[in-house]
Order: C-alpha cells, then sequence, then structure tokens
C-alpha cells in the first residue's frame, strides 16, 4: 500500500481544496485545523465518510489540493 505525508500550509495563506464530492473550497489553517469548517464537514458528509474510515489528501498543485475517501 502506497502513503505518503502530505504537509498542508501554514504559513496563514489560503489554499484551494477541490473534493471527489463535486465541489472545491478556499480554507487556510488556523488552530492547527482548516478554517473552513463547514465545507469541510459538507465533504465528510457527502462522501459518505464514517469513523474509521481514509481520505487521502493530494498536492494537485501550488495551494491546491484534492481530498476523497478511499
Amino acid at each position: 500500500m502506497y502513503s505518503a505525508v502530505i504537509f498542508l500550509p501554514d504559513d496563514g495563506k489560503e489554499f484551494e481544496v477541490e473534493t471527489s464530492a463535486g465541489f472545491s473550497f478556499r480554507t487556510m489553517i488556523t488552530a492547527n485545523m482548516l478554517s473552513e469548517r463547514g465545507k469541510t464537514g459538507q465533504f465528510f458528509r457527502r462522501a459518505g465518510v464514517k469513523t474509521g474510515d481514509k481520505v487521502i489528501w493530494r498536492e494537485i498543485g501550488p495551494y491546491r489540493y484534492h481530498i476523497a475517501k478511499l
């Protein structure tokens, strides 16, 4: 199984997140969490992520990431 560590930018700059659930949003890291918690929760609901499921973050460009349920 492939695994890699993705470091999300924590420099106070916004970055774009494209989701496998068909929408994108902009967010940044604040207090060690994503500032856009509503859209993050929306992704988890639409993708059907449950406790114990895994998600994958991929860097797709500068300040651009993709998130999907495995």
